[in-house]
């Protein structure tokens, strides 16, 4: 319920397509998601990406973003949003779980039409809980639902 709230409130502000406006649209969204989970946002953790695809830009903007101390935990969990270009303003979806402590690691790959490509390193078994190792690329797509998860590919590395 309280996520409904959130995209009432942004679909209801118009926001333009500059560098400056798109920190403001990213920082908002971010700091009432850290409240709303009861965390705290860890600004270095944040990475926007813009679409690539200027012909046919379904997805103009992407943060992922790091809250950390959910609930007063000891841990930290990304999340990742898509901003989709309404007329004049920013449409996000509903913000999903794709990284933390304990899970994989996440950094952007690149945004392009419907899909968003991430680069993960994943856990093994003999990986420390500060450091995995498995490298490989997830996908994301908007679907009517919001961002949905597809086709996993890993790399080994050596350590």
């Amino acid at each position: 319920m309280k996520w409904f709230f959130l995209a009432a409130l942004f679909f209801s502000q118009p926001l333009f397509a500059s560098a400056e406006n798109t920190d403001k649209l990213v920082d908002d969204f971010i700091r009432m998601e850290a409240k709303r989970l009861g965390g705290i946002a860890y600004e270095k953790g944040r990475k926007i990406a813009v679409s690539l695809d200027r012909n046919k830009e379904i997805i103009s903007v992407v943060a992922l973003y790091t809250i950390e101390n959910i609930n007063r935990g000891n841990n930290y969990s990304q999340f990742m949003v898509a901003f989709q270009k309404n007329n004049e303003s920013y449409k996000p979806t509903k913000p999903v779980l794709v990284g933390g402590k304990g899970y994989r690691s996440i950094d952007i790959g690149e945004v392009k039409g419907l899909t968003i490509t991430l680069l993960t390193k994943n856990y093994t078994d003999e990986d420390p809980i500060c450091c995995p190792s498995l490298q490989g690329k997830s996908w994301f797509y908007i679907t009517e639902e919001g961002l949905v998860e597809k086709l996993l590919k890993f790399e080994v590395t050596k350590k």
